[in-house]
């Protein structure tokens, strides 16, 4: 008898945000996007609106570099996630990585990815050198059973911009912070 058995390995801490990882991300699409805009305070949570600031926000928090954050656009929809077999929510700010996913949804062979296809987007590189690779595959899986975890989880994109004051933010710190790598994510988009 051994302390542990040969083939155990760590179970990785996911959480209902899907971070896109060094090498091959598969996802089943979930839903329709929820578009917004987002930037990281100087408290270091993310701060989530439903529109544009009309001027740049006064508690924007710096960069890796030191410099003024920017308010970005992004996206969030939910998937299943094939590696981590859960149901979560992706969200996207990279404009190269928003286009790959619009000219798949609009391509006539591929079109709308809701529980149609997988997609696996290939990640390499770090920093301002990392690269995306986007590609639809044929899904060999069960739809259904995916669509039943969906059914099942607590994800609820309908509340993405959940308590919102009176100028309309949200002030959560659930998403990785793409200035801080040790960040840990946090669950908070509950039904």
């Amino acid at each position: 008898m051994s302390f542990l058995e040969e083939d155990y390995t760590i179970p990785k801490s996911t959480g209902q945000y899907a971070r896109l990882e060094d090498g091959d991300n598969k996802f089943i699409v979930l839903g329709s996007v929820v578009l917004g805009w987002q930037y990281w305070n100087t408290e270091k949570k993310c701060i989530r609106m439903e529109n544009q600031p009309k001027q740049t926000p006064t508690d924007i928090g710096e960069d890796r570099e030191g410099k003024q954050g920017k308010v970005r656009h992004f996206w969030a929809f939910p998937v299943f996630n094939l590696i981590t077999d859960e149901v979560q929510i992706l969200e996207v700010t990279q404009k190269r990585l928003m286009g790959a996913l619009q000219d798949l949804s609009r391509d006539k062979d591929w079109g709308d990815p809701v529980l149609t296809y997988q997609i696996t987007i290939k990640k390499s590189g770090k920093g301002t050198d990392t690269t995306f690779q986007t590609l639809p595959v044929p899904f060999k899986g069960k739809i259904e059973d995916i669509k039943q975890k969906y059914e099942e989880s607590d994800v609820e994109m309908d509340n993405y911009f959940q308590v919102k004051e009176n100028n309309g933010e949200v002030k959560d710190s659930d998403l990785p912070n793409p200035y801080d790598d040790t960040q840990d994510i946090a669950d908070s988009i509950k039904k």
